[in-house]
């Protein structure tokens, strides 16, 4: 594969960097922390209607769309979704100028849409210094004994004028980047299921598109070189922090063991950017400050012919976190 230029990102801007590590530590809200200033910031649930409606955090706002909508189109894709994002926040008068906080009902069985919220909203152009992700989702704020509310969003009228929402920060990566990067020797990250990642099915759901929608039947494999680590590692699986992100220091120790060090180029990726952004958001968490997401995934990748792609059992030093006794102890 040829070289190719690898291209700026605004998230590279100088200082970028040092002001993602003094907020790596504040990425994460406690069901606590958001009873006490809840009169004061925007909780925007990402869940589905039906979920949304039977409950959620009283005031919140539904806004499904950061769990639906998939990017494909090559590079032109994430501008499309980036002015769908901006018009469906500004719809509901946010504007970046109260802390939002993003949730769903349990982000350890909801495939991270809340964290996938996070992601797509700094990539509208929402401030990264006004976004937290509430740890546990609505299922911690219900084990805590906080209230909630259930039935429809209430709704607030478009604003007339487009607020200022600061700098595009946005840490996902364009296929044309993707690949760039995949010729540099950068470290790609596959975070899906078992199945997905040795090739045997693309996707853990079927594909239905176009108008009548029909299935789309997708390629399975991985990116070639691609270290497997499951997505559900990066949570706390029992105990009272259940769907809770692991602390700090052991993600940090999962990460390493991934063969993974601060410094390398990261890349992570999934089907469609929801359990990749999880996965991403642990990585800062866990002080991989640099790490990017290839938000597209195996949903774009697996779908271009001239892509390389790998399949059947990887070498041993792909294989990390559970993967690394799971897949091994069945082989």
């Amino acid at each position: 594969m040829g070289k190719m230029k690898y291209p700026v990102y605004e998230s590279e801007a100088p200082g970028f960097l040092d002001v993602l590590q003094s907020y790596a530590e504040k990425i994460l809200l406690s069901p606590a922390e958001l009873a006490g200033r809840l009169d004061d910031a925007v909780v925007v649930d990402a869940s589905d209607t039906k979920d949304f409606s039977e409950l959620h955090i009283p005031g919140a706002f539904n806004i499904p769309v950061f769990w639906d909508y998939r990017s494909l189109e090559a590079d032109s894709g994430l501008e499309f979704m980036r002015q769908v994002i901006l018009g469906k926040m500004l719809a509901c008068g946010i504007d970046g100028s109260r802390q939002i906080v993003f949730t769903e009902q349990l982000p350890s069985a909801g495939f991270g849409r809340s964290c996938r919220a996070f992601y797509m909203a700094e990539h509208a152009g929402f401030p990264l210094e006004s976004m937290r992700v509430l740890n546990g989702g609505n299922f911690q704020w219900r084990q805590m004994g906080f209230p909630l509310a259930q039935g429809e969003a209430g709704s607030t009228a478009a604003l007339d004028i487009p607020h200022n929402t600061g700098v595009d920060r946005s840490r996902f990566l364009k296929m044309s980047e993707a690949l760039a990067a995949l010729d540099r020797g950068a470290k790609f990250l596959d975070v899906r299921n078992a199945l997905e990642f040795l090739g045997v099915a693309a996707a853990p759901y079927v594909i239905r598109e176009g108008n009548p929608p029909r299935e789309v039947v997708l390629e399975p494999g991985r990116i070639p070189g691609a270290i497997g680590l499951p997505w559900t590692d990066v949570f706390e699986r029992q105990g009272a922090g259940a769907g809770s992100f692991k602390s700090r220091s052991e993600l940090r120790d999962l990460f390493r063991s991934a063969g993974l060090s601060p410094g390398d180029e990261i890349v992570v990726y999934c089907f469609k950017g929801a359990r990749s952004s999880a996965v991403l958001l642990s990585l800062h968490l866990a002080g991989f400050d640099s790490a990017k997401m290839y938000f597209a995934g195996w949903n774009e990748w697996s779908r271009g012919e001239s892509l390389p792609k790998e399949r059947g059992m990887p070498g041993q030093d792909q294989l990390a976190g559970s993967f690394a006794k799971d897949i091994l102890n069945e082989v």
